[in-house]
């Protein structure tokens, strides 16, 4: 179950989001923003009152920097997903679509190697 609600754009924690793009060209992205508004919702995952962003950061990003002070968004809650699981749906949104650049990659290994400890770390990777 997911829930679409507004979320304000400060109440984010930006530090634990995964995965993280690096490098690539906003202003296609910026531009649409400014014409249409963010026409996906972003995906969080809330965990102990912080809300960590799944899918979704340069939208997030780019919105706020044109002002906006709320994004339509879905939360995921650990009711609903587990961490892991919270990474993994993380991981499949992204890789639909983009390609990963190589620090992209090590830092989703890393986490993967930090969320599946004592686990197998899925075939995925």
């Amino acid at each position: 179950m997911q829930l679409l609600r507004d979320v304000e754009l400060q109440s984010l924690t930006m530090a634990r989001s995964f995965p993280t793009r690096f490098g690539g060209d906003q202003r296609p992205l910026r531009s649409s923003i400014q014409t249409y508004g963010v026409l996906h919702p972003p995906r969080l995952y809330e965990e102990n009152g912080g809300k960590f962003i799944l899918d979704g950061l340069e939208r997030i990003v780019i919105a706020s920097e044109l002002g906006s002070k709320f994004l339509p968004c879905y939360v995921y809650d650990d009711a609903i997903l587990s961490r892991q699981n919270a990474f993994l749906l993380s991981l499949e949104l992204n890789r639909l679509s983009r390609e990963f650049n190589s620090v992209e990659k090590a830092q989703l290994l890393r986490t993967a190697h930090d969320l599946f400890t004592n686990k197998n770390i899925p075939k995925t990777f």
